[in-house]
């Protein structure tokens, strides 16, 4: 391959070191950087193109031998190499055996390869599956990880929270313990106020004289009312606090036992669950080396594979070279079956002379047997050697022979066959006649018919001239516009010309506008034509596309003018174009794969409107 630089070559080197499994070899030749005379090429060799430099420097030095051929032999080299020339070669050319070995050979890597080729879909199939399972275990172990440590933060909060109800359950005992004291102190102060109270009023009936009323100190029971109205809030006060205690310890126990229960569960599963990941991670190793080993397995096949199909490519190209080898031969055989074949043909060609010379000898011997009425062994006999060179006789006899044959015989029918003669040639003559008349009527005819049509043309054209310039200063608003014969002499071929000027611009030729300028002359023109020869029908095929909305809403005037004899198909995607249409339609693909063409009268919506 002869490329341009170093960079072409080295994307064929990635591709062929890369991409190509193939057998054979490459050599890639760039052009950057050599510079090599072409003009010192061997003497008897010429070379053109691009690759000339390349043919000059790779033949330097060599010599055409006697025959013609150049001094050289085939390359063979290593797999890449670049030599000092800047050669670079990629691949190695193979070598091979015999047909029937090659043969067997095919059929031995071709099984072999198909056995590999399933081999390495069921290795596939595996490595799928194991990479599936793998996959699958890890998200597994994934979420076992994440329920783990769920599971351990749910029992950190929860053993957060059993510990803060201890000391909750600590102090509320604490505060009961002291609620109860207080309690027992109350009631022993109770007990020792009614024991007083008693002995007071013992006191009192011992100091009382018979029959004798005491009336109680007021102040005094005033002050006993109020200790034991104060003692009696405080025995409240405790027992409330005493209940108070005992159900908020109550329902402190019952809390920290549901919280010791939830730990405990929690704790289980946790460990459920750390074993449950154990197992995973286990079978993950397991599936993984599996895995790993699939794919060495896989490797190990493409590789053998590989091996097998550079095997096969060994064979391919020896079997290539037997083939060209039997090519030669067989070549060779048919040559030598051809030239046979032109030996037997003249082979043949002799024997049917021979076979001619002998018939032609018995013939002149039977005639001459005839004429003289003797055999010819006694007339040979007699007849004298003749004198003379026997190829000056030959062209003698020769020279009589054909003056007798000029001769010929006398023709009786002569005089017939002259007058049938003389009555064809006053046929055919009578005949000539009718066509010279026919001919020269044809063009009288046609004469006549050009000096109509080219009346009738010119005409035309007068009319056609004076409505493009109206409908051109229609659309332009203004400008200037003609049209023209090149050869006024011969208006039936001669090439029309078109000069158009819009407003502000200079007479020019039409290929010298812009398209929608071009567009707008086109459009006049084909108006002009209308004018003088209308049609019912017109297609125009998104004339409006080069056009602005200015000459666009000119260009839909000049169609609303022409409508009432002209009906109108536009093919356009302005919006413009489209209001101003008495008729849509459309292509639409309500379902896959299905057009449908829809068509709506805008007519219709306009008086519904109206309406």
């Amino acid at each position: 391959l002869v490329v341009d630089d170093h960079a072409a070559a080295a994307r064929i080197r990635h591709w062929f070191a890369n991409e190509y499994d193939g057998p054979g070899g490459l050599v890639v030749l760039p052009l950057e950087g050599l510079r090599f005379a072409v003009d010192r090429m061997p003497e008897g060799i010429r070379a053109s193109g691009p690759g000339a430099p390349w043919v000059a420097r790779l033949l330097r030095g060599v010599r055409l031998s006697e025959a013609g051929q150049g001094i050289g032999g085939p390359w063979i080299g290593p797999r890449e190499s670049v030599d000092d020339r800047g050669v670079l070669r990629l691949g190695q050319p193979h070598r091979g055996g015999g047909t029937l070995a090659r043969k067997a050979e095919l059929e031995r890597l071709e099984a072999q390869r198909a056995e590999l080729g399933e081999s390495a879909r069921r290795a596939s199939a595996q490595l799928q599956a194991s990479t599936a399972r793998v996959a699958n275990q890890a998200a597994q172990v994934e979420q076992l990880e994440s329920d783990r440590r769920s599971a351990g933060e749910e029992a950190a909060r929860l053993l957060a929270r059993s510990e803060a109800a201890l000391e909750r359950v600590s102090r509320v005992r604490e505060e009961l313990d002291s609620a109860r004291a207080a309690v027992s102190r109350l009631q022993a102060d109770h007990v020792s106020i009614l024991e007083r109270g008693a002995a007071d009023e013992e006191a009192l009936h011992q100091l009382k004289p018979e029959g004798a009323q005491v009336a109680p100190d007021p102040e005094e029971l005033a002050a006993i009312r109020s200790q034991w109205e104060a003692f009696r809030e405080r025995v409240t006060e405790a027992q409330l606090n005493e209940a108070r205690s005992a159900a908020a310890l109550d329902r402190v126990e019952r809390e920290l036992r549901t919280q010791k229960s939830v730990h405990a569960s929690a704790v289980e599963r946790s460990g459920r669950l750390e074993t449950e990941s154990e197992q995973l991670q286990a079978g993950l190793s397991t599936d993984t080396q599996d895995s790993e080993g699939a794919a060495a397995d896989l490797d190990a096949l493409f590789e053998e594979r590989t091996q097998c199909e550079r095997e096969s490519s060994e064979l391919d190209q020896r079997a290539e070279e037997i083939r060209q080898k039997v090519s030669a031969l067989e070549s060779e055989l048919r040559k030598v079956q051809h030239e046979e074949r032109g030996h037997a043909e003249r082979r043949h060609e002799l024997e049917l002379e021979k076979t001619q010379i002998d018939a032609e000898h018995a013939r002149t011997r039977e005639r001459l047997e005839d004429e003289w009425g003797r055999p010819f062994d006694e007339l040979a006999g007699e007849v004298e050697p003749a004198q003379g060179n026997h190829p000056e006789l030959r062209s003698e006899l020769t020279d009589v022979a054909e003056w007798l044959g000029r001769a010929g015989l006398v023709n009786m029918l002569a005089e017939e066959e002259y007058r049938e003669e003389k009555e064809r040639l006053e046929f055919l003559e009578a005949q000539r006649e009718d066509l010279g008349k026919a001919r020269d009527d044809l063009r009288n005819t046609i004469r006549d018919i050009n000096e109509t049509a080219s009346a009738t043309f010119l005409k035309t054209l007068e009319q056609i001239r004076i409505n493009f310039k109206r409908t051109f200063a229609t659309l332009f608003a203004g400008g200037e516009c003609d049209v023209w014969l090149d050869d006024p002499n011969d208006p039936l071929d001669s090439p029309v010309e078109i000069s158009a000027s819009p407003g502000g611009k200079r007479t020019q030729r039409i290929h010298l506008l812009s398209g929608g300028e071009r567009a707008l002359t086109a459009l006049s023109l084909l108006f002009a034509i209308y004018l003088v020869k209308p049609s019912p029908f017109c297609v125009l095929d998104e004339v409006d596309a080069p056009l602005d909305e200015t000459n666009i809403r000119r260009f839909v005037s000049m169609l609303e003018q022409f409508k009432a004899n002209v009906q109108f198909i536009v093919i356009t995607h302005n919006p413009v174009t489209i209001e101003a249409a008495d008729w849509i339609y459309g292509v639409t693909m309500e379902e896959p794969g299905v057009s449908k063409i829809v068509g709506v009268e805008f007519s219709e919506y306009a008086r519904g409107a109206v309406a």
